[in-house]
């Protein structure tokens, strides 16, 4: 007799605990839609978010790779985003939107200090009023949650003259 190469019936599910989330991670999904969100915000004809919302790139391997990357945020898995980030950032690495978008997702995942340091990558390649803007509030958030209200509120004041270019 001739056994199958695969079970013919399925095994019984039933007896299979079922992971419960805590508050906690309903908290950090909260949160994480809350910056999802402030990202896709605009101000309007011209804004800081317009900017940011810009194509990512023009050679389609980066496309692909930052459009994953968005899905994967959308999904809650800032770590598949942040991957794919930064494998997009390996074959263009003097693209500021790329750094501005990985900025944002360490960001989510409340690694403060990274988020400073990326966006202000960000900062430094960006030759838009509206991204380099954006990029600034991210830094501006990152000190604010560290703790550095000065350095926040400098970080703004230079996020405001971006957008006033």
């Amino acid at each position: 007799m001739v056994q199958a190469p695969f079970p013919v019936n399925p095994p019984d599910r039933s007896a299979v605990p079922v992971r419960r989330q805590s508050p906690g991670s309903w908290r950090c999904l909260g949160l994480l839609g809350i910056f999802l969100l402030a990202g896709c915000a605009t101000t309007g004809p011209g804004g800081a978010g317009q900017g940011a919302r810009k194509a990512v790139s023009d050679t389609p391997a980066v496309v692909a790779l930052a459009d994953r990357a968005s899905q994967a945020m959308s999904a809650g898995h800032p770590e598949a985003a942040a991957a794919s980030l930064e494998r997009a950032l390996r074959l263009e690495p003097r693209n500021p939107r790329l750094w501005y978008r990985l900025a944002r997702v360490r960001l989510a995942q409340h690694r403060n200090p990274d988020a400073e340091s990326l966006a202000s990558k960000a900062v430094s390649l960006s030759g838009e009023p509206a991204l380099t803007a954006a990029a600034w509030r991210v830094v501006a958030a990152a000190r604010r949650a560290r703790g550095d209200i000065p350095g926040a509120r400098d970080a703004d004041r230079q996020a405001a003259q971006a957008e006033s270019q």
